[in-house]
């Protein structure tokens, strides 16, 4: 599904610090809507070839912003009905493989295998909309989520609630704004980043046209994990939530 110029869905505006806007284009594998008389929800699905997903780390280091910008595209394209309340389900990504399983004899690690990798939306309706029997079970067939004794839902870093998701598009757009206004400005300084010691320009497809100086590559940036609590309160604290 394309959004942005000359698409159905709208592209997702950005402000510049000088007050200027941009906007943001591109494709998304898969929308699901599901409707309640609470409102509308979405999810987008991106589909890999190889095991991929989303963590809030990845998130606050700038590694992978592609998810949740796609995801906002749609809501704000979808908030123009403003007859309809629009709401956010999840962003994920799903192995495609050419695999062939047996019903009878999959196991508990190819089931989950099977399951949407990426960040789930604790919003009680929209997981009901996506698993009608999760509250009956307590455990979801198609995402990593489960359901206490207590009725609240499991630890899982990989769930985020309505507040958290705000935050994170706050600190994306922020964060998007400021490095688009460095490269028009002419910044193009080296700053590879090592994740689980590997440098990222090793991989990097304009290496050549780059050319990293091996001085440069002696101060790269160590990513460093945090917790996900603390990765949004480090977020809020960047994009001056801290008192909200």
């Amino acid at each position: 599904v394309k959004f942005g110029r000359n698409a159905e869905i709208d592209g997702l505006s950005i402000k510049m610090p000088n007050g200027k806007k941009i906007v943001v284009h591109g494709f998304i594998d898969r929308i699901d809507m599901a409707e309640s008389e609470k409102g509308e929800y979405y999810r987008i699905i991106d589909y890999k070839s190889s095991d991929k997903n989303l963590d809030l780390n990845d998130i606050y280091y700038g590694l992978n912003w592609q998810m949740p910008i796609y995801l906002e595209a749609v809501l704000n394209s979808k908030r123009q009905d403003k007859s309809k309340k629009i709401k956010p389900a999840g962003m994920f990504y799903f192995p495609v493989r050419e695999t062939v399983t047996s019903v009878d004899t999959m196991t508990a690690q190819g089931a989950d295998e099977q399951k949407l990798q990426g960040l789930i939306l604790l919003d009680d309706e929209a997981i009901r909309l996506a698993e009608n029997d999760f509250f009956q079970t307590g455990t979801a067939k198609t995402m990593n989520l489960r359901l206490l004794k207590s009725g609240s839902y499991g630890k899982n870093d990989k769930a985020i609630d309505g507040l958290q998701y705000d935050v994170i598009l706050r600190y994306i757009k922020k964060h998007l704004s400021e490095n688009i206004e460095k490269i028009i400005n002419g910044d193009i300084s080296q700053c590879p980043i090592c994740n689980n010691n590997i440098l990222s320009c090793d991989y990097c497809d304009f290496q050549k046209i780059c050319i990293l100086d091996n001085n440069i590559r002696m101060n790269y940036y160590k990513i460093k994990k945090q917790k996900p609590d603390e990765v949004i309160r480090i977020m809020q604290s960047d994009i001056g939530m801290d008192d909200e």
